[in-house]
């Protein structure tokens, strides 16, 4: 869980102040809602299509893991586990909605599959997650841009 030294900083009182450039504007510039009506067949015929998906999810599970791991750090919270035990201590410290934390903690786990288990990526999961998922991701776009604001 790197930080993105070209958009991530540390301010004076050590804690990570992300700029415009950020995580969120690098994921939304391979948005994958543009692959929202991919269809099954379409996608396993498609291996360009598989990687620019997979991809454009991978960067975006990281970017909200990248997030959620300087908060932790900011705020002197536990230190996590696995990557899904991130979005759980969040959830635990009332940081983050109970809902947002379960749907994170399933997207770690497909993100693991994308990295570590690729052969079994299961093309109905991908496109159950175009459908219905992506939604995630700005739901955790708004609950972290209080987390990310300095305190003055």
């Amino acid at each position: 869980m790197g930080r993105d030294a070209a958009s991530c900083a540390p301010s004076a009182t050590r804690t990570w102040r992300c700029t415009s450039t950020t995580w969120w504007t690098r994921c939304r510039r391979g948005s994958a809602s543009e692959y929202r009506d991919l269809t099954v067949e379409r996608y396993r015929a498609d291996w360009k299509t598989q990687r620019i998906v997979e991809r454009t999810l991978q960067i975006a599970i990281e970017a909200c893991l990248d997030v959620a791991s300087h908060v932790l750090a900011d705020r002197g919270l536990r230190a996590p586990s696995t990557y899904a035990e991130t979005f759980e201590i969040l959830v635990q410290a009332g940081l983050m909605s109970p809902g947002l934390g379960r749907a994170l903690v399933e997207m770690t786990g497909f993100g693991n599959v994308i990295v570590h288990e690729y052969t079994r990526i299961d093309a109905e999961v991908v496109v159950r997650i175009l459908r219905e998922r992506l939604e995630d991701f700005r739901r955790f776009e708004t609950e972290a841009l209080p987390w990310l604001q300095p305190n003055e």
